[in-house]
């Protein structure tokens, strides 16, 4: 049958593990308070919840196809000391705290979406061994997402912070409209894997080595501009910078930008873009501001 209760464990405890075969594990009272490691496991389209009044470290757990929900109420972080494996083509892994981090950064293995919600000046960060789909993602801190091959849903990534997004020989789809990434977003991969991202505010794009495939970067209501160095692997395919009515600056001078460089603007806005070495550039639309290729 399923697993429902409430549990108090003594400080520094040891691990709280739960195993409910092919059903069910609701630990969702707000008083729980575990201390030891949590690990939770089950099989099949069953549904797994836990909630901590404090702090959640989670354990080695294997779940089904159903959701992951975890939450730890008020300032607590969410942390783990094992990998969390969920079953083929599962459902949402949620994980929600206020003002704590949450740190799952092991070898996990979640097949559904992944929502990671809190507030403060507090990070965020995430590990998926093999492809990643990050679900609603709303953080006050630093986001830093490592799969191989990282996407997103309909849900939106809304992030105070820095964006550090590291999809190893994958590719990188960040294209949701509602995407609000307020720091400097550093896009990482390589192999021909395609690099794309859609910004509804002001874009800085951070310190970024991609790959040989084609890198796109959208900024829908503010301009375009860096804090570090943009590398394309050799041979690599167009990179084009979409502004619409705002500015486009890439003028790090260690750019290097190996395949075609398509720089769209509108309005009076200025268009610059800086290579170390050689620079070709694609079909371009610009606006009536100045144009700078160095």
């Amino acid at each position: 049958s399923d697993v429902c209760s409430s549990d108090l464990q003594a400080a520094s405890a040891g691990a709280a593990t739960f195993n409910a075969g092919g059903n069910a594990i609701a630990l969702t009272n707000t008083g729980n308070d575990f201390t030891g490691d949590v690990s939770l496991n089950n099989s099949g389209a069953n549904n797994v919840s836990v909630t901590d009044a404090n702090a959640i470290q989670l354990g080695t757990s294997s779940v089904g196809s159903g959701t992951l929900t975890v939450t730890a109420t008020g300032a607590n972080a969410i942390t783990q000391s094992g990998t969390i494996t969920q079953a083929a083509s599962a459902g949402v892994a949620s994980f929600t705290t206020g003002g704590g981090a949450i740190t799952l950064t092991r070898n996990n293995d979640f097949t559904g979406a992944v929502n990671l919600t809190n507030t403060g000046a507090n990070n965020v960060s995430v590990t998926d061994a093999n492809a990643l789909q990050l679900g609603t993602v709303s953080t006050g801190g630093n986001l830093t997402a490592s799969a191989v091959g990282i996407t997103q849903t309909a849900g939106g990534l809304t992030v105070a912070g820095t964006t550090t997004i590291n999809a190893g020989a994958g590719v990188i789809t960040l294209t949701t409209a509602g995407n609000a990434l307020t720091g400097a977003v550093s896009l990482n991969n390589s192999g021909a894997n395609n690099v794309s991202l859609t910004n509804s505010i002001a874009t800085v794009l951070g310190t970024s080595s991609v790959g040989s495939g084609k890198l796109t970067v959208n900024s829908t209501s503010g301009q375009i501009t860096q804090t570090g160095a943009l590398t394309q692997a050799a041979s690599a395919g167009a990179a084009t910078f979409n502004a619409g009515g705002n500015a486009i600056a890439l003028t790090n001078t260690g750019n290097d930008f190996t395949g075609d460089v398509s720089l769209n603007n509108s309005g009076a806005n200025n268009v610059s873009v800086t290579d170390a070495n050689a620079i070709q550039l694609g079909t371009s639309s610009v606006g009536s501001g100045t144009l700078t290729v160095t």
